[in-house]
């Protein structure tokens, strides 16, 4: 899935790289379990997790110990909120390190909270 070129970058200890994956979360936690090295962060947008038993289970434990950043709406009209916070709490409760923060939105990007902040916790896990 990564080239070597961006293996070479998301192993150095600089953390020059972070995975953004909007309305993905499902995508984005469903791809780490091969990959054998971690990003400087993941970030997930209103999503969820199809199968959260699968995912512990075939989960490399480097990447279940970085930076993880999941951000819903409470008035999500497409994906159930009360799903998501008890399948990131699953998570967290096995050892995932996420940070997990609702939104008064539905199914969007609240640009006046929700972006500066995801900007926010970018920079402070990435060098440039």
């Amino acid at each position: 899935m990564f080239s070597q070129q961006q293996r070479e970058l998301v192993t150095r200890p600089n953390k020059r790289s972070c995975s953004v994956f909007r309305k993905a979360v499902l995508w984005c936690l469903s791809l780490e379990p091969g990959i054998s090295y971690r990003l400087a962060g993941y970030i997930g947008i209103s999503g969820f997790i199809l199968d959260p038993a699968a995912l512990l289970r075939d989960m490399n434990p480097a990447v279940n110990a970085g930076n993880w950043l999941v951000t819903h709406g409470a008035q999500d009209e497409m994906v159930n909120v009360r799903k998501t916070r008890a399948q990131i709490q699953t998570l967290i409760d096995a050892g995932f390190k996420i940070d997990y923060r609702e939104y008064t939105k539905g199914h969007d990007i609240d640009d006046q909270r929700e972006l500066p902040e995801i900007r926010e916790w970018m920079v402070t896990r990435l060098q440039f």
